[in-house]
């Protein structure tokens, strides 16, 4: 049985994290906030696959290709659900919104990180 990674925070950080774990086998659910969410866009029409980029200023990047996302979701609740672990890796503004909105649902006895 593959885990289920849900990455709270569709940022940089979080489209690496997504990207990673699916690399690694992991199904990841993404979830973006309202209001931070475009790259959830991004990718639906994207047919849900995230890129990594090939090169990058003339240096070429060791971990480029597609991955596919398995579920993309706004509603917080949907991403704590879907997982086995929680991966918040989103900086300050953002967490400021999406974090009080978790508390209650991490007491479900999620593990995260």
């Amino acid at each position: 049985m593959k885990p289920r990674v849900s990455v709270i925070g569709s940022g940089n950080a979080g489209l690496t994290a997504a990207y990673h774990f699916s690399l690694q086998g992991a199904e990841v659910c993404l979830y973006g906030a309202p209001g931070f969410d475009q790259p959830l866009t991004d990718i639906e029409n994207n047919n849900g696959m995230i890129e990594a980029v090939a090169s990058y200023q003339d240096t070429s990047m060791a971990y480029a290709g597609e991955q596919k996302i398995h579920t993309l979701c706004r509603e917080i609740e949907q991403a704590v659900d879907f997982s086995d672990l929680l991966v918040l890796p989103v900086p300050h503004l953002p967490r400021s919104h999406s974090l009080p909105r978790c508390f209650p649902i991490f007491t479900r006895g999620k593990p995260y990180c």
